[in-house]
């Protein structure tokens, strides 16, 4: 590694990703076999996520937002869902399956997350956004 090359701003060491996992289901058999069914449940939590960081702040010598991305940490990110598989047999040798899934990812707290890149403008009277609050969260009073 050359610790004398120039680095970009943003472009230093990262935390490490931590990911916490929970997961519950069930098989199942019905019907003298006829019918099996299949459930599970689970939500990923994720700590540090490693993501794209748009950064808001370089611009080029005209003055107009670059958008440049570079590699960061978004507090906290979460995504659950469910997953469900089966089969059914209503006559011999004929096999009917079925499955289903839903998946939610939310960023549960990024305050300080970049503006995406077609926020940028540099013309009119209102001023484009350097940072987002990704938390999901409304702001209370007394705190920003």
């Amino acid at each position: 590694m050359n610790s004398s090359a120039p680095r970009r701003k943003g472009a230093s060491h990262k935390k490490p990703e931590t990911s916490w996992d929970y997961q519950i289901g069930f098989k199942s058999n019905w019907l003298d076999n006829h019918l099996h069914f299949n459930a599970t449940f689970y939500v990923n939590d994720f700590y540090n996520f490693q993501t794209n960081v748009v950064d808001g702040d370089s611009r080029d010598q005209d003055g107009t937002p670059l958008g440049l991305t570079t590699l960061g940490n978004a507090e906290h990110a979460r995504i659950r869902g469910t997953e469900l598989d089966g089969r059914w047999s209503p006559i011999e040798r004929l096999w009917i399956t079925f499955n289903a899934a839903f998946s939610d990812a939310r960023w549960a707290s990024w305050p300080d997350a970049g503006a995406p890149s077609d926020w940028a403008w540099s013309s009119g009277s209102v001023a484009a956004p350097k940072s987002l609050s990704l938390s999901n969260m409304r702001p209370r009073a007394g705190r920003p």
